[in-house]
């Protein structure tokens, strides 16, 4: 289920591909390895921080298609799926990985459009954590 959805948009979105990743980026950092996907598409852009301008202040992309993977292997993962956007949002340090390994564990989340964040009564725990960075491919 590794496909670029513009490749086959009939195909559904489902938790194959969020599951493999999350598992495949902790065993990675288990293991100590550094790797990077090295079969990224070609494309003309780049991925811009717009979580302080109108197209991402207070907004994140949806639950959909997620994983808790690193910030880089976030981005690799948004320009892999061809999408528009990614969220990425530390996790606690619960989540984290032993001291000494330089990478920071995040909740990414990728998608073509972008919904507002709401804080709710449940949410206050997760908003102190702080707010979603939002990328945009431009």
């Amino acid at each position: 289920h590794f496909f670029p959805h513009k490749q086959v948009p009939s195909w559904r979105e489902d938790g194959v591909a969020e599951g493999l990743l999350t598992a495949l980026a902790q065993i990675d950092w288990r293991l100590g390895g550094n790797s990077r996907l090295e079969t990224l598409p070609q494309q003309e852009g780049a991925w811009h921080d717009v979580s302080d301008m109108e197209e991402g202040r207070d907004k994140k992309c949806s639950k959909g298609t997620s994983a808790h993977i690193t910030f880089s292997q976030c981005m690799q993962f948004a320009t892999f799926r061809d999408k528009s956007f990614f969220s990425w949002k530390r996790l606690t340090a619960k989540w984290q990985p032993p001291a000494g390994n330089d990478e920071v564990i995040g909740s990414c989340r990728v998608c073509d459009v972008v919904v507002a964040q709401r804080q709710t009564y449940f949410s206050k725990t997760r908003w102190r954590e702080g707010p979603w960075k939002v990328f945009m491919w431009v």
